[in-house]
């Protein structure tokens, strides 16, 4: 799980990867040298898609096991009513 909080520098700010303790990047970009207004929106937006990426994770997983628990459908025996 990814954790990330604000660092600061004099007047820039960045975010830092805890698990790391590096800069984090997004689709390569270091988000560093960052005013501190944009540093706390960006931190925002990261938090909201880690949250969004453990919902699907657990979604994936209640999917999955409620998957195994109802029989597939060729496996019924058929019906002898009339």
């Amino acid at each position: 799980m990814d954790t990330y909080s604000l660092h600061t520098e004099g007047d820039a700010w960045s975010i830092v990867d805890e698990a790391t303790q590096n800069t984090a990047r997004i689709d390569g970009v270091e988000m560093s040298a960052m005013t501190a207004e944009e540093a706390r929106q960006i931190l925002k937006i990261l938090k909201s898609a880690e949250s969004m990426r453990r919902i699907s994770i657990r979604s994936s997983a209640a999917a999955k096991k409620l998957a195994k628990s109802v029989p597939a459908s060729g496996s019924r025996k058929p019906s002898t009513r009339r």
